[in-house]
């Protein structure tokens, strides 16, 4: 009997065997999936090609602001200066973290705002019962290194700074305060 994509899904979760190996993508290009389906959603993708998992790409958990249409420069959720390319992905190209000063101010955006599960809600409705769902949030090395203090600082601070890595990335330590840090 075939399983629903969220059965095998599970099965695989619990370490039983499902009728097949489970296959999903962690994020799907716009270009490739629009050279195989045409001015089709994500989800109408997700649908055609049968996905297990709809993968819901911490992309969809961004805004961005435009600051510079001609040159795509736009800024992200954290602060941070990004450059749109042909890539899925924005690039990173300036950190809002300037110095460690800027820590202690620096206010982190709202994680509850309304618009960030208008996603999840969708995909609920379309796929609920069928295909499992599975957010893909932003994680602390990312988030940290491309928005927070750029690729330079972080890595050479990662062995000449620890404390400040420990510090903006809520890191508990002893004593620790601020933003980021646990009391």
């Amino acid at each position: 009997m075939a399983m629903t994509g969220l059965e095998r899904i599970f099965a695989t979760l619990r370490h039983k065997e499902p009728d097949r190996v489970p296959h999903f993508e962690g994020s799907i290009d716009e270009k490739a999936m629009q050279q195989i389906l045409p001015d089709k959603s994500e989800e109408d993708f997700i649908e055609y090609m049968d996905l297990d998992a709809a993968v819901v790409h911490y992309r969809w958990f961004t805004k961005y602001e435009m600051i510079d249409e001609s040159k795509q420069l736009a800024r992200d959720q954290w602060g941070a200066l990004v450059r749109f390319t042909s890539e899925l992905l924005p690039h990173p190209t300036e950190q809002v973290i300037k110095s460690e000063k800027d820590i202690d101010t620096y206010i982190p955006p709202d994680p509850d705002e309304g618009w960030r599960y208008e996603t999840i809600e969708k995909l609920v409705k379309r796929f609920k019962g069928q295909r499992a769902i599975i957010p893909c949030l932003p994680d602390v090395w990312n988030v940290v290194k491309d928005s927070l203090l750029g690729d330079e600082w972080y890595l050479t601070a990662m062995i000449e700074n620890p404390e400040l890595i420990q510090r903006i990335s809520g890191a508990p330590r002893a004593g620790a305060r601020g933003t980021f840090g646990a009391a």
